[in-house]
């Protein structure tokens, strides 16, 4: 018998399986092909896609793919794999990109009126393969950094960015914030035009108008702890709990939001400014109150990260960066996916 723990992973298996549903298939081949000039579909779109997905999570070729779809189905859904290669790069996967940052359609589920979010960057490289030759001839091959949003509730990948060795994640940080945001008020006003009960009680700002990023707190390390950060973060009327260093300073310079913080986090609240603080004793006042605002939340990136990489593995199989970043954008919304069939009601 199945234990509960080892369900998900056997519900996640059905990724693997091609439809086949023939009725369906040809409705859909009809469909695409009103109004289509020149040679007709044979193949739908929803099998290309399956496709992809299934390319992504085991890593086979486009001829393997050739002979999977030639063995599963009837001869007259049969495509050459140059043609799957051509329709996997146009498909509709079920994302959406602006400004360089991929939200996906799958991110949000249930009440996410108050949501935390985690933000974290990690590298992923060029080419499967070890450091022979950054080692022995000190060749430097590069990675591309992933900078990534991440539901603190459920680890599902909420945005990211893909951008090569060179650009600090910091910098990343306010163009992922405003996607999440816009992708979680969208969703919001979904989920009332289909007739469900609004989440919550909208909260207001000092000057009496809804923000927003009311009820969203975000989570991340001492990088994301400057100024600009600080004041978009007021701006969105976003809650941030990130870990300021320990040599800060109180003045405010530009940015009253990292001086509250400063004064919370190292002194223990305002009533302590001016009094003279050991490091240690600052220490525990950080540590203090990085467990009262459950800062550890921080680590939903850390374990999407590894999730990723323990499924798709450390490298990228594309040569062209286009083809690079859609396969990331790929197989975070496949990582979603898997998320959903392992739940319960996946």
């Amino acid at each position: 018998m199945t234990s509960s723990a080892d369900a998900k992973y056997v519900k996640q298996g059905k990724m693997l399986v091609l439809e086949n549903n023939c009725d369906e298939l040809e409705c859909e081949i009809a469909s695409m092909n009103k109004k289509k000039q020149g040679r007709p579909f044979v193949c739908p779109d929803s099998l290309v896609l399956q496709l992809v997905l299934i390319r992504a999570l085991i890593g086979i070729g486009y001829r393997q793919m050739e002979g999977l779809l030639a063995e599963s189905l009837d001869e007259k859904f049969r495509i050459a794999f140059v043609q799957i290669w051509r329709r996997s790069s146009t498909v509709d996967i079920g994302y959406a990109e602006h400004d360089g940052v991929f939200t996906f359609s799958n991110s949000f589920t249930g009440d996410v009126e108050k949501i935390g979010v985690s933000f974290d960057g990690s590298g992923i490289k060029l080419a499967k393969g070890g450091d022979w030759k950054r080692v022995k001839w000190s060749i430097n091959t590069g990675f591309i950094r992933i900078t990534l949003a991440t539901n603190t509730k459920d680890k599902k990948f909420l945005a990211l960015t893909v951008t090569d060795e060179h650009t600090a994640e910091v910098t990343q940080f306010p163009k992922l914030l405003r996607a999440v945001i816009n992708a979680r008020n969208e969703y919001q006003q979904k989920t009332r035009k289909s007739g469900k009960k609004p989440n919550g009680s909208p909260r207001t700002s000092r000057k009496g108008a809804r923000k927003p990023g009311h009820g969203m707190v975000v989570y991340g390390d001492g990088i994301y702890a400057t100024r600009n950060n600080m004041n978009f973060c007021e701006k969105m009327g976003v809650t941030p709990v990130f870990k300021v260093p320990i040599n800060s300073i109180i003045n405010a310079r530009g940015s009253s939001m990292r001086r509250d913080l400063v004064t919370d986090q190292l002194f223990g609240g305002p009533e302590n400014i001016g009094k003279f603080l050991t490091r240690k004793q600052k220490l525990e006042n950080r540590k203090k109150w990085l467990k009262e605002n459950d800062y550890y939340q921080r680590e939903s990136s850390e374990t999407g990260f590894s999730t990723y990489k323990r499924v798709f593995g450390e490298s990228v199989t594309a040569v062209d960066w286009d083809k690079i970043v859609r396969e990331v954008a790929i197989k975070a919304h496949l990582y979603n996916k898997l998320i959903d069939m392992g739940s319960d009601g996946g």
